[in-house]
């Protein structure tokens, strides 16, 4: 699956309407736009923008990327799961956000196995412009929905850029999952049906946005 804004980008290519008169249908300013087909990036908020402008369904998939290996020695068997402790497990949650931030900007969430504590972490690149409530809440269902089949969230993360809100301190938000690979399928089926509620949520607040617009 390719990432959206790759996909978003080679329909502008392809569309007989010029980029830049795309781009002031969706509110984005030229130099932004020309940046962007030069691959650059657009922030989440401008994508959306741009991607329902031109009519792409913007995917609420999780993306099954695979985490790259450590550096240094290679991981020892994982019969043996390496303990961690709160504060470990914490550190552990912020550094993959990081991380997720700085090298899969472009896909809004995915999981990771990470190996040498043999847990799943679920990274979010999606917060939500509209109401900064919406991404909080759906964290908080996916671990409810997650403890009631026996999945415990052992620790959650932040990283990337800091946002101007009281919620979501900053743009790129993890969970560290206390599961292995075989249990992956539940998992991201809870996630998607979570976030497939959160996208509906949005669109409800559009909507009333839009309508108390028309009544000004």
């Amino acid at each position: 699956m390719k990432p959206l804004s790759q996909q978003v980008r080679e329909i502008v290519q392809q569309s007989q309407t010029s980029p830049s008169a795309i781009a002031k249908a969706a509110g984005i300013n030229q130099s932004a736009m020309s940046r962007f087909m030069n691959d650059g990036s657009l922030t989440m908020e401008k994508l959306d923008r741009l991607a329902k402008v031109l009519g792409v369904s913007v995917t609420t998939d999780v993306s099954l990327i695979p985490r790259p290996p450590e550096k240094g020695r290679p991981a020892k068997s994982t019969e043996k799961r390496t303990k961690m402790n709160k504060k470990q497990a914490k550190s552990l949650a912020d550094r993959y956000a990081q991380d997720a931030f700085e090298n899969n900007f472009s896909s809004r969430r995915g999981i990771w196995h990470i190996v040498q504590v043999d847990c799943l972490l679920y990274y979010n690149n999606n917060p939500y412009a509209i109401d900064d409530t919406v991404r909080s809440g759906e964290l908080n269902r996916i671990e409810k929905q997650l403890k009631a089949v026996g999945i415990k969230v052992l620790a959650r993360g932040e990283g990337g850029d800091a946002l101007r809100s009281k919620i979501d301190a900053f743009y790129t938000a993890t969970m560290l999952i206390d599961c292995s690979v075989d249990r992956q399928p539940e998992v991201v089926k809870i996630i998607e049906e979570e976030t497939s509620r959160s996208d509906q949520e949005v669109n409800e607040l559009v909507a009333i946005k839009r309508q108390r617009n028309l009544a000004d």
